[in-house]
């Protein structure tokens, strides 16, 4: 294993645009990524800032046959996905809000576990070590997160009123998201 000369690959195709479905870094996350990747024992290999979702999905879930209809990383109002919940698909339609997750390349088993110790302090419940023969991983996500489907063969299932309160709710449990990030990325610079 070479930190290193990993972490130099890994960091080069980082702004480039990439396999996930928004093709870049997240802009809620880039000054933590950004702290965490000109830090000598640690690199970013993969990570998102929480999203909310309108997701398409077949009978049979298979996530490829999924269709993404709406995407935010950032608040949203009922305006955004009015055409949508107007016009519901033929295919199953879940509301989804995603917590944030972070893939941490670590030099040493001990600056892993240091990352995870401060992540649990500042409330990632979600925070382990993962190892292979190429890298030490320290893979932590939020536990804020929701998902229910809310039409079905082009019918709304729900009241626009309800899909209100699943924004208010998706909106609220990002913003604790991001409280938790901006205290862990606090935590880091001290």
């Amino acid at each position: 294993m070479d930190f290193d000369k990993d972490k130099k690959e890994c960091l080069d195709k980082l702004y480039l645009p990439d396999k996930s479905k928004k093709g870049d870094v997240d802009d809620a996350i880039i000054d933590l990524i950004d702290y965490i990747n000109k830090t000598e024992d640690y690199y970013t290999t993969s990570s998102c800032a929480g999203r909310i979702v309108l997701i398409a999905v077949p009978k049979i879930r298979k996530k490829h046959e999924a269709e993404w209809l709406f995407v935010s990383h950032d608040p949203i109002t009922i305006d955004n996905i009015k055409e949508i919940i107007t016009n519901p698909p033929e295919l199953k339609l879940w509301f989804k809000q995603e917590s944030p997750i972070f893939h941490i390349a670590c030099r040493t088993i001990e600056t892993a576990q240091d990352i995870v110790d401060k992540a649990k302090y500042i409330g990632f419940k979600r925070a382990g070590i993962m190892c292979s023969r190429k890298r030490i991983i320290v893979e932590m996500c939020g536990t804020e997160s929701m998902e229910t489907i809310i039409a079905e063969d082009k019918t709304l299932l729900c009241s626009e009123e309800y899909i209100e309160k699943l924004i208010q709710e998706a909106n609220t449990k990002m913003a604790t998201s991001r409280d938790k990030m901006d205290a862990f990325h606090r935590l880091l610079a001290n």
